[in-house]
């Protein structure tokens, strides 16, 4: 074994027994660094003693791309996802340059993972299955969404509308309840009530919530892309409010998703309890749309009259969520021994 005599370092001359010096980072080794000439110009010192430092800690520079092998595979898994997840708009704007609706999906699926991944590290939703959390986005992106558009296409849209544009809250209110909430909660809910039905076996109750939340997420994405490219550029054409067309954008990239997410998560919960229950299906399905669609359609409302009211009722939706969500294991073990007949009476 070496003793701290055998080594000196390469920057400072001092003894070690590590690879690098602890005083100044340079590379153990026989040689030290010469000083500057004496007489030299002061340019010439600073170059000369820049250029020695740079030789001296250059080992210890590239020390870590030697080790690669040693890194254990989460930690690359986590330096990949971290790069992607800081380069990937970067990324999308750069190679789909002037193919802006390519840009709006991109930056649109980008800031879903962003959640989806969030949710995942937030909520504990070990089990979940990339698959059916794919066939849920999809289900609801593509087949949901595609019948509301119909539904609004054959009249619906016309039917709402002074109601939704009326300026008594007395007015909007329900509209924005029966005509927005209850439709568009209705659509979300639609692939969890496919999932409860087909699937096979009830997933965990915390997983359930989890696909909520992912339906709610696509239905967010959907619904962006469509006010992103139509309704707020008419609105800015009309009114040339630049900042109010920037900051809606931002909104339907960041918190608006989310809230569909939290709502349909509270749908699901409840829905959970409906499969889960046959004979109190009824009443928990009511209740899975009925809930998210008054909080959905008051928050629209509110919006427009009061908005310090509309953060109120998104604070309230996201309590509820939180609430319910802390629950669900205890909730889940709590029940798991009763027979169906005996948690019938009981509920």
């Amino acid at each position: 074994m070496a003793s701290s005599a055998d080594f000196a370092c390469a920057g400072c001359g001092s003894a070690t027994r590590t690879p690098f010096c602890s005083k100044c980072g340079a590379a153990a080794g026989p040689q030290t660094r010469q000083g500057a000439r004496r007489g030299a110009r002061p340019s010439d010192r600073i170059f000369t003693q820049t250029r020695g430092d740079i030789a001296a800690l250059w080992p210890l520079l590239i020390a870590p791309f030697r080790h690669l092998r040693d890194v254990p595979p989460a930690t690359r898994r986590v330096i990949a996802l971290v790069s992607a997840a800081g380069i990937l708009p970067l990324a999308v704007l750069t190679i789909f340059s002037g193919s802006a609706l390519i840009e709006y999906w991109g930056l649109e699926f980008y800031f879903t993972l962003f959640w989806a991944g969030f949710f995942v590290a937030v909520y504990r939703t070990e089990g979940v299955r990339v698959q059916i959390a794919l066939a849920t986005f999809f289900f609801t992106g593509i087949i949901g969404m595609g019948a509301l558009f119909l539904v609004l296409g054959l009249g619906l849209e016309a039917l709402r509308a002074p109601l939704l544009g009326s300026q008594s809250i007395l007015i909007a209110a329900p509209a924005f309840i029966l005509f927005v909430g209850l439709f568009e909660e209705a659509t979300k809910a639609a692939a969890l009530f496919v999932m409860g039905r087909f699937l096979g076996t009830l997933p965990p109750l915390r997983v359930f919530v989890f696909y909520g939340l992912i339906s709610g997420l696509s239905f967010g994405v959907y619904e962006g892309i469509k006010y992103q490219t139509e309704l707020n550029v008419m609105a800015l054409q009309e009114t040339g409010d630049v900042a109010s067309y920037y900051l809606t954008n931002v909104l339907r990239l960041t918190s608006l998703p989310f809230l569909h997410a939290v709502w349909t998560a509270i749908a699901a919960f409840l829905i959970w309890f409906g499969f889960r229950f046959p004979k109190r299906r009824l009443g928990f399905f009511t209740l899975a749309i009925a809930i998210p669609a008054v909080l959905h359609g008051l928050y629209d409302a509110l919006s427009r009259f009061e908005p310090l009211w509309a953060l109120l009722v998104a604070a309230l939706s996201i309590a509820i969520l939180s609430v319910y969500i802390a629950s669900a294991d205890d909730l889940q073990r709590d029940i798991a021994p009763l027979a169906e007949d005996a948690a019938d009476v009981l509920l």
